[in-house]
């Protein structure tokens, strides 16, 4: 698992419907929150770099236990 963030340029607002479908598999439990806020948005390559050296990834378990199949 990956402990850095993954950063996508949208321009011209492009990636809405991806990022609209990620935030609803997220809603629907397909994906954790955590997980989803790693991926960070921007308009500009400047404004994405700073976020991207300022952001801190938490930790957060790939997989869901059985016991916590509620919060995932």
């Amino acid at each position: 698992m990956s402990k850095k963030p993954c950063g996508l340029i949208n321009v011209n607002k492009y990636f809405d419907t991806l990022l609209s479908f990620f935030d609803d598999a997220v809603t629907e439990g397909f994906m954790k929150k955590e997980h989803r806020d790693m991926l960070l948005v921007e308009e500009s390559p400047k404004e994405l770099l700073d976020k991207l050296y300022t952001n801190k990834i938490s930790s957060v378990e790939k997989w869901c236990k059985k016991s916590d199949k509620e919060s995932c």
